[in-house]
């Protein structure tokens, strides 16, 4: 069995309670949930943190086409919401 596939993706609006990561903490390997949100800054389990270099992972779905479109869909995912974030 093979490995899913991501993509990063930067947060530009962050929202209490979302699970992301950061860059600066453990090398973006951490999963963390903001528990409060300034202006610039993000509060990441007792840390503030810049909201720049904080990002989600989202799965990429192997059976969409070029056109992002899914021939396969009801059959192997959860179609359309086929890339959730991880």
């Amino acid at each position: 069995m093979s490995e899913s596939k991501t993509k990063k993706e930067p947060v530009q609006t962050p929202e209490l309670d979302m699970e992301v990561y950061h860059e600066k903490i453990y090398h973006g390997k951490k999963l963390m949930k903001i528990v409060g949100i300034r202006k610039n800054q993000v509060e990441l389990e007792g840390d503030w943190m810049p909201l720049e270099g904080t990002f989600r992972l989202r799965k990429i779905c192997e059976q969409k086409n070029e056109n992002g479109v899914c021939p396969n869909h009801n059959l192997y995912c959860a179609y359309p919401n086929c890339e959730p974030y991880i």
